[in-house]
């Protein structure tokens, strides 16, 4: 019996693969490159999960099969929705600033280049900005590693995955405890403060904005999406020793 979705041979009788979950409760139509293609065998003792599975059906991004893969590995999804918040939140807003009518927003590129003496010429800043855009990226590229075909040769290398989400993690950090950063918000505090202590009117406030928290909100999602994928896997292993 052959699944649909990946191509791998399946004992009779069996109602979801072994390799990727997909249900073989339908009928099964064998193309022609599968017929001939040889089934994979497991070498020795490994784990089924560490066999490397393409299912990419010769294309460079099977988008379809991805997008079909969501309702069966929920995990994907979840990795995508943390890479897209990761990838956008270095530039949205991380710090904002109200003086009455007049509202300052500003994002983590532009509180390095822009904000005058006070935080200008942040290469730290500019640089954990960077890497924040390659971890998001990174983490849309695991929600579909099986689907692009330069990828799938790294789709099992689970230390690779959760690096992603450790550099995250230190470039988040390392950019909310920046000098110029904590400078500027202590600054801006300290101003308004005083401003509120001369009795003037006014609603006055600063604080993280919503890049800040959706990068908090994106390292949250890829870590469940991790965890997520490595108990699918282990439910794979343990389906295959059966």
């Amino acid at each position: 019996m052959i699944c649909s979705n990946c191509g791998i041979e399946v004992p009779e009788g069996t109602d979801y693969c072994e390799a990727c979950g997909a249900p073989l409760n339908e009928p099964v139509v064998i193309s022609k490159d599968m017929a001939n293609a040889k089934p994979v065998k497991k070498p020795g003792n490994m784990p089924t999960s560490d066999i490397v599975i393409s299912q990419t059906d010769g294309k460079f991004i099977n988008i379809n099969g991805y997008i079909s893969s969501f309702s069966v590995e929920t995990y994907r999804l979840v990795a995508l929705v943390a890479g897209i918040a990761m990838y956008l939140s270095p530039f949205l807003f991380w710090y904002w600033k109200s003086t009455g009518p007049e509202k300052v927003k500003q994002n983590l590129f532009s509180i390095a280049r822009k904000y005058g003496d006070m935080a200008q010429g942040s290469i730290r800043l500019n640089i954990m900005g960077i890497l924040m855009l390659l971890c998001g990226v990174g983490m849309i590229l695991y929600s579909a590693r099986n689907y692009i075909r330069p990828v799938v040769k790294y789709s099992n290398k689970k230390m690779l995955w959760i690096g992603v989400e450790i550099v995250s993690i230190v470039a988040f950090l390392l950019a909310v405890t920046d000098g110029k950063f904590e400078e500027l918000i202590q600054a801006t505090k300290s101003e308004l403060e005083f401003v509120k202590a001369l009795n003037k009117g006014g609603n006055f406030g600063c604080g993280y904005g919503a890049g800040f928290y959706l990068a908090i909100i994106a390292m949250i999602l890829f870590m469940l999406s991790l965890f997520m994928g490595i108990l699918n896997t282990s439910e794979v292993d343990r389906q295959a020793s059966l």
